[in-house]
């Protein structure tokens, strides 16, 4: 099963970001996540799925660089790809979150619905 998880600290951004891919992605699945511990656990969970994510990169706790890294040490048996999420415009992050090969792409916050149109699922 395909299913899509927003990992975001925002409950405003959550929803609407969850409208937006519900116009593009209708019967897909989407699971919200405040904390990025409670993601990985999930997707600790149920590594069976394949899983599109939209990751913010500040998020308390741990954020998410950190969620990253524990990702890629379980990649072999987590099946997703990352796209982050972010109101940084910091090219530094930019550039670092490319040399993540698990990232497929970078949008800079609010998520559009033409920014969907580049997303293969």
């Amino acid at each position: 099963m395909k299913q899509i998880l927003l990992i975001d600290d925002d409950p405003i951004t959550n929803y609407i970001n969850q409208c937006t891919i519900k116009k593009k992605f209708p019967n897909t699945e989407i699971l919200i996540f405040e904390k990025s511990n409670e993601a990985l656990n999930y997707l600790e969970r149920y590594t069976e799925n394949t899983y599109l994510i939209f990751l913010d990169l500040n998020i308390p706790i741990m954020d998410g660089w950190e969620l990253l890294d524990k990702i890629l040490e379980k990649r072999n048996k987590l099946k997703v790809k990352i796209n982050i999420l972010s109101s940084s415009v910091d090219s530094a992050d930019i550039n670092r979150a490319k040399e993540y090969k698990i990232v497929s792409s970078y949008l800079i916050k609010p998520m559009k619905f033409k920014d969907l149109d580049k997303i293969v699922f």
